[in-house]
């Protein structure tokens, strides 16, 4: 049998096929240095508008929090329910890692992630939490200056 990864290791594509995809998800979205998970800090959610103003050379990924349809099989029921996926940048690309897709999905640059946020937090139950490191957050480097 296969030895499993180090805890938090960096695997060279977005999904470990050697992890389940909840564990490589959050492999994915934190820091491959720490030895546990950054603290998550439960401050009152910033409304950011326009998102230009977040840094993203700070973040080091996002968790969405976002309406989803509810399906049996290949029927789609009226209902939503909230669903949480996170975004990662791996390179120069962002991905969404999104457990609903069959694989991680590119979604592109900085611009192209901008777009995609807003299009993911138009509906007013969206939320987005940004996982930065702590000294990012003490500084409030995360966010510029208006």
């Amino acid at each position: 049998l296969p030895e499993p990864p180090a805890p938090f290791s960096s695997p060279p594509n977005p999904f470990d096929p050697l992890q389940p995809t909840t564990t490589t998800r959050t492999h994915c979205i934190c820091n491959p240095q720490l030895t546990r998970p950054p603290p998550i800090n439960r401050r009152p959610l910033i409304t950011l508008r326009p998102l230009e103003r977040l840094s993203l050379p700070h973040v080091l990924g996002l968790l969405l929090n976002v309406p989803s349809r509810v399906r049996l099989g290949a029927l789609a029921l009226p209902l939503c329910r909230p669903h949480w996926l996170c975004v990662r940048r791996l390179g120069d690309t962002f991905y969404n890692l999104d457990s609903k897709l069959p694989a991680p999905a590119a979604i592109g640059s900085e611009t192209q992630l901008r777009e995609f946020l807003r299009t993911a937090l138009a509906p007013d139950t969206s939320e987005l939490l940004l996982v930065v490191a702590p000294e990012v957050e003490e500084q409030g480097t995360w966010l510029r200056p208006e």
